[in-house]
């Protein structure tokens, strides 16, 4: 447990502490993103000492709790590096990442997850699509390029 932490007030309720699961992707052993998921912990008792179903928070949701994700709210921006993102990304501090920070739902749209995902820049392409529904432009990523890794 950590204490909240003002990027994780999206998740409301009134809960002092939020679970803090933090794992880091790596991709031919080599770090290429730190993925953070901030949680309530009223809503997910145990989580913190739980093995994730098959590595993946999400098939942990919905298999051991119940809860089906179905939509999130994220924005990309490219920022530097603190001293505590750096280190286990292997990069040096100040060095530019992106962020993506994403608020997910379920389907009774309420908030489930506060998730912050730092990505290396060389070692990472985003692809959207963009299409139009009636007045509304939407953007989904493109088929076979959902942030995948370079290889280098």
């Amino acid at each position: 447990l950590v204490p909240r932490r003002p990027e994780a007030a999206a998740l409301g309720g009134r809960s002092r502490k939020l679970v803090l699961i933090q794992r880091l992707a790596r991709l031919e052993a080599s770090p290429v993103a730190l993925l953070s998921a901030y949680l309530d912990p009223a809503r997910f008792p145990g989580i913190e000492q739980r093995e994730l179903d098959g590595g993946s928070l999400y098939r942990t949701f919905d298999t051991v709790y119940g809860i089906e994700l179905v939509r999130a709210e994220s924005v990309i921006e490219a920022v530097h590096a603190t001293d505590e993102e750096a280190a286990p990304l292997g990069v040096g501090t100040g060095a530019m990442v992106l962020r993506m920070d994403s608020v997910t739902y379920d389907r009774a749209d309420e908030v489930v997850e506060f998730s912050k995902v730092l990505y290396r820049v060389e070692r990472f392409r985003f692809s959207f699509e963009s299409h139009r529904f009636d007045d509304r432009i939407l953007h989904f990523p493109s088929p076979g390029a959902k942030g995948e890794a370079r290889k280098r």
